[in-house]
């Protein structure tokens, strides 16, 4: 073989020899790029000094000199890591630091049943987002955008924790007219707080009735009804809330009521049965009783309806709320609990808001007798109907019809007692009505 010969086989094997050799190392270069790249992120946020790690994750990492590129992918995680209990507000998220500026946060809070509250760009969750107890999920995702050379890719994040305030209370007017009411509200309460309320004793060393009603999820509301004979001066109300009490004074002072005087045919048969010892025992034994119940749900919303609409033809208010009634010309005056209302007989009786029938039976002295609780305590009472068109137990949305006026019982002609009450404490039904009441504070 030549020399020439042997100097091109030599540079052949040569060219070979280098072609295997650089192959091996790109090989073994895309190998330990492949296999020995460095994982995606795997702890970006911290809240309240806890790390949260990636729900789930994909994530793009370069090798070849950034020419390739390998994906990671993990499934997302079914547990959500819970935070605990947050007071007073808002968690704190922070990124950690290290991981980069190029990324961009979604973020998202929803409440307990998955409806969402907020969103934004980062973790500052505004002030009142998170405006009651109750348990709360943050999810977020962390986007970092395809740049030729560098790491790309979605991390997904959820969290949950429980948020918790201190309960809060506020009140209604602390000065009360007679007739009217006084109101407390709790709110900021936890799932199933622990509430109790005394409003001390009538006059009569009876219980005033006060109950916390719920209102929302985290609020409730006791209504205490100033009758028009409270005796006038400061009373005070006992509320306690898991580990918080309360030591509440309002101060009762004198209502404007009117005076009348009535009449009456003392021999007409049905006012001698209806004003018998018969008839006044069997009152107290069917309506006493109701004094001391209530319904824990309120059923009531927005403002009453007039039962019989007064200003409607041959209608109008014969007896108002409170007025001292002198009867056949009596020296002592007795009062009245409640609105008349004279009307034709078979004039339709509404019910001035949503409620439950407690009670439509016949008595001696009251006539066809209609009661309806409104919640917490809260009823009315329909005396002297014609005809009732509900029975006890069933529920009436306002402005439903449930009965017709009448002149049954102690009646002088027809008309409609309209008595509001909360256990022994009547009130009067006119605010109720305008929505001047402290009801609606």
């Amino acid at each position: 073989m030549s020399k020439g010969g042997k100097s091109r086989t030599l540079a052949v094997m040569f060219g070979i020899l280098a072609g295997v050799a650089l192959s091996f190392l790109l090989g073994s270069y895309m190998y330990f790029s492949f296999f020995f790249d460095p994982p995606p992120p795997r702890q970006v946020l911290v809240c309240n000094g806890v790390d949260i790690l990636p729900s789930s994750y994909e994530w793009h990492t370069p090798f070849a000199g950034g020419i390739l590129y390998k994906e990671h992918k993990s499934p997302e995680r079914s547990e959500i890591p819970v935070l605990g209990t947050v007071y007073g507000g808002a968690p704190v998220f922070e990124p950690v630091q290290g991981i980069g500026t190029r990324g961009s946060y979604s973020v998202s809070l929803l409440d307990s049943e998955g409806h969402e509250l907020w969103n934004g760009m980062d973790f500052n969750i505004p002030d009142g987002v998170i405006a009651r107890n109750g348990d709360y999920v943050m999810k977020a995702s962390l986007v970092y955008p395809n740049v030729l050379g560098a790491s790309y890719g979605e991390l997904s994040f959820v969290a949950a924790f429980r948020a918790y305030f201190e309960p809060g209370m506020a009140t209604s007017f602390s000065e009360v007219s007679q007739g009217d009411v006084f109101v407390i509200k709790l709110y900021d309460l936890q799932e199933s707080p622990n509430l109790s309320i005394d409003a001390g004793l009538d006059a009569e060393g009876n219980p005033i009735m006060a109950q916390f009603v719920k209102t929302g999820n985290s609020s409730a509301e006791a209504v205490i009804a100033v009758a028009h004979d409270r005796p006038v001066g400061e009373y005070h109300v006992q509320v306690s809330c898991d580990q918080n009490n309360w030591d509440v004074a309002y101060t009762v002072v004198e209502g404007r009521f009117e005076r009348q005087n009535l009449s009456i045919d003392a021999s007409d048969p049905q006012i001698t049965e209806a004003n018998s010892p018969a008839a006044y025992a069997q009152y107290r034994e069917k309506i006493y009783p109701l004094y001391e119940t209530y319904d824990d749900e309120r059923y009531w919303n927005g403002v009453f309806l007039r039962p019989v609409d007064w200003e409607a033809a041959s209608c109008r208010i014969s007896t108002t709320y409170g007025i001292f009634r002198y009867t056949n010309g009596g020296s002592t005056p007795r009062r009245h609990p409640a609105l008349d209302i004279a009307a034709p007989t078979g004039v339709p009786v509404l019910a001035p808001n949503n409620g439950r029938v407690v009670m439509a039976e016949y008595l001696l002295n009251t006539g066809n007798t209609m009661v309806i609780e409104y919640g917490g305590g809260l009823k009315s009472y329909f005396f002297h109907l014609s005809s009732m068109a509900v029975e006890p137990g069933d529920m009436v949305s306002k402005g439903q019809e449930v009965a017709k006026v009448g002149s049954t019982g102690y009646s002088t002609g027809p008309h409609l007692h309209f008595e509001m009450r909360i256990g022994r404490q009547s009130l009067n039904p006119m605010p109720l009505m305008s929505g001047e009441s402290q009801l609606f504070f």
